[in-house]
């Protein structure tokens, strides 16, 4: 019995598809609305690095009262600094939820009301033999009905691709920096998420 070749060429081939779409679609979403489009990928960016952010903090702050422990330093400044800093990334952390949820909902109101817009004036602007013919007639209609809420959906999908990879290549950086040996196994681990997403 011979081992069945496993070719990934189909799934590069989708996957630049979907990242061309991807890109016109951000560049969509950018002139329909630029200030919401950039709030949503920052605070994006932002909750996906915040965890690991967090994580390093704990991490000085537990290094700095083992210090203040076994040194008996009176130099406090360092952890007053970071505690302050710890309760701005918490603070920040939970407040995420609520920015991505409103910088979504905005964003997603303001597509919707450019894609009515375009898909009108392009319906206005055809000719009547368009409307004539079943055929153009029934995808004109299948237009009309997805054209709410298809594109939104990629979007949303996209977004979450890119926290994944956001998450995926954070967590890289900092395995990289504590033991490359420990990149592997991320990689290993993410790879489900970031199919499941594609």
């Amino acid at each position: 019995m011979t081992p069945r070749k496993v070719s990934f060429k189909p799934y590069i081939k989708d996957l630049s598809k979907v990242l061309q779409a991807a890109k016109q679609m951000l560049w969509y979403l950018f002139n329909s609305s630029p200030r919401y489009t950039i709030g949503y990928v920052i605070v994006l960016i932002g909750s996906s690095i915040l965890p690991f952010f967090g994580a390093f903090l704990n991490g000085e702050l537990i290094d700095d009262l083992i210090l203040r422990v076994t040194d008996t330093s009176t130099d406090y400044k360092s952890l007053i600094y970071i505690g302050a800093l710890l309760i701005v990334t918490y603070t920040v952390k939970s407040l995420s939820s609520q920015l991505t949820e409103y910088f979504a909902t905005n964003l997603w109101f303001d597509i919707g009301k450019r894609f009515n817009l375009d898909v009108t004036s392009k319906f206005a602007n055809l000719d009547l033999e368009y409307y004539e013919n079943p055929e153009i007639r029934d995808k004109l209609n299948k237009v009309n009905e997805a054209y709410g809420f298809r594109p939104q959906q990629f979007t949303e999908h996209f977004f979450e691709f890119l926290g994944s990879a956001i998450e995926s290549i954070s967590s890289i950086l900092i395995l990289f920096i504590l033991s490359p040996l420990l990149i592997l196994i991320i990689i290993v681990s993410t790879l489900p998420e970031i199919i499941v997403n594609i």
